[in-house]
């Protein structure tokens, strides 16, 4: 089951699917019936069955951009990104994916063609605790560029790699964003374990399973957005993210300060003081809050005792 899906971080919805056969013949028990009318959706829905996945990526996105899904990036896993696919992909929008070191997938740096871990190799590398071990922008094979990021990992070779097409955006940025494709792993296990996509019904007909697994994701959409406006107390935007991060680190005394500093910023611009003067009036205030802290703290501890 070919997936599309809309998230935006703490919602996750189903947006379009595909049953997917194999695209060999020799592979496939049932051919479609002869007597099928060619203009029906079920007819429809067989010739994309027997496609290849690849082929219904750019389909897919496009639907959903044409019916109003509005979306930044186009999160993959490692199945898709071809450099054909990610070309196809990016003129509609931005691809953010993990690479495989396949051996006919090359990347142009400085000149040369390399595979994926030719390229690490060229690469300096950071310290070993950091959390991203290097970084390089390069050309795919239709010439398009993209940036290509390794992050450290457990598998034997220690690294991997992510790519988006959007060159704008920091490299911790890159590896937020693809962390959020984890939605859709959430999405199809609880689908198949709590809403029943594979034991509810024995329908061996094509055209029953098409609305029966409409109908699943009908149901979790319907959960989240249950989730999203009785239960999920969450701030959204990028707003509360670029703040919460910070806010998490500020004890109260540097927040303290911060305002404190910005307060007697502008009665320096408005009164004209000198900064001798507003170091001072800055000194005596936080003086003031160190001693009265600390006299609470020494109440407390009397009171404890």
């Amino acid at each position: 089951m070919l997936t599309l899906g809309w998230s935006d971080g703490n919602s996750f919805l189903g947006i379009d699917f595909a049953l997917l056969s194999s695209a060999s013949k020799k592979n496939r028990y049932n051919e479609i019936n002869s007597d099928i009318d060619k203009r029906t959706c079920g007819y429809h829905r067989r010739q994309e069955a027997i496609t290849k996945a690849t082929a219904h990526l750019v389909p897919m996105v496009k639907r959903a951009l044409d019916n109003g899904v509005r979306a930044k990036y186009a999160p993959m896993d490692s199945w898709f990104p071809m450099s054909s696919a990610v070309a196809a992909f990016r003129e509609h929008i931005d691809v953010i994916c993990i690479l495989k070191d396949h051996p006919k997938w090359f990347y142009e740096y400085q000149g040369k063609k390399l595979k994926l871990s030719d390229l690490y190799g060229k690469l300096k590398k950071k310290r070993v605790r950091a959390k991203i071990k290097a970084h390089a922008v390069v050309a795919l094979s239709n010439g398009e560029q993209a940036k290509v990021v390794f992050v450290p990992c457990d598998k034997k070779r220690g690294w991997l790699a992510l790519l988006s097409t959007d060159l704008s955006i920091l490299n911790e940025e890159i590896i937020r964003l693809y962390g959020k494709r984890w939605d859709i792993e959430a999405f199809f296990k609880m689908c198949r374990q709590h809403l029943k996509l594979v034991k509810e019904t024995q329908i061996r007909n094509y055209d029953g399973l098409i609305p029966h697994t409409s109908l699943v994701i009908v149901r979790y959409n319907l959960l989240s957005l249950f989730q999203r406006q009785h239960m999920d107390l969450r701030s959204f935007g990028e707003l509360f993210r670029a703040c919460h991060g910070e806010v998490l680190n500020l004890s109260f005394m540097v927040s303290l300060e911060k305002i404190m500093r910005l307060a007697l910023a502008n009665i320096q611009r408005i009164y004209g003081f000198t900064e001798q003067m507003i170091q001072a009036m800055l000194d005596l205030v936080m003086g003031q809050a160190l001693a009265y802290f600390n006299l609470t703290n020494r109440s407390k501890v009397l009171m404890e005792a």
